[in-house]
């Protein structure tokens, strides 16, 4: 069914309602479910509390998504959901999306576009810059037309939603997550690249610097 557990929510301690979010809250995306009924597989975001006496509880799933991939918790406790297949504005194609929902609102629940982009193929995971602006990782991107969907990474800005290119690299081939580093930079974990020409597909570590789109290689390994 394709769960994903997409974050840890640090976010307000109350919770105003039956689907509030509060600290220690588990958010879980699953790409296929189905817990309206509607017999298709648009997928889902769901609530698991942090005692192990409390239930999975649905939270959103509303008409736009078709395979959401990654979620994390804003600010103000409302959910951006990474949908990998959307395409809310018509671009042709399944470029992905970013959507936000309101997980106080009743179930299907709303899915607000915060952003989309032609040069999308496969939005695999996303992060929250301290600014406040996202870090959107595209599995397959290429926006410098390699012909191999190798994938990149992409800025959301926060405010105007403007979607620019942070880094792109030859070596990269199917970076599938990312996590940050000590020092504000991006970790990327490619599951199929070789940039030292090892035998097989053995994987890679990089890291990326955000405010200049270096890319660097930190580990590849075969055996």
């Amino acid at each position: 069914i394709g769960l994903r557990l997409a974050a840890l929510l640090a976010g307000p301690a109350g919770r105003a309602g039956a689907a509030a979010l509060r600290r220690g809250d588990l958010i879980l995306s699953d790409r296929s479910a189905d817990p309206m009924f509607y017999h298709d597989s648009r997928g889902a975001i769901f609530l698991v509390g942090p005692d192990e006496n409390e239930h999975v509880v649905p939270i959103a799933s509303p008409k736009g998504f078709l395979n959401p991939t990654a979620s994390i918790v804003r600010y103000d406790g409302k959910v951006v959901v990474v949908d990998a297949d959307a395409d809310p504005a018509g671009l042709g194609g399944a470029r992905g999306a970013v959507f936000l929902v309101d997980p106080t609102l009743p179930m299907p629940g709303v899915a607000e576009v915060l952003a989309t982009s032609l040069a999308w193929d496969n939005p695999s995971d996303i992060m929250e810059e301290a600014s406040g602006n996202y870090l959107l990782l595209d599995s397959d991107a290429d926006p410098l037309r390699l012909g191999n969907r190798p994938g990149a990474l992409f800025r959301i800005d926060r405010e105007s939603h403007e979607v620019t290119l942070v880094a792109a690299s030859i070596y990269f081939s199917d970076p599938r997550s990312m996590i940050f580093d000590v020092d504000g930079r991006i970790l990327i974990w490619d599951q199929r690249a070789n940039p030292r020409q090892l035998p097989g597909l053995p994987g890679a570590l990089f890291r990326v610097d955000p405010s200049n789109g270096n890319v660097e290689i930190i580990f590849s390994y075969a055996g």
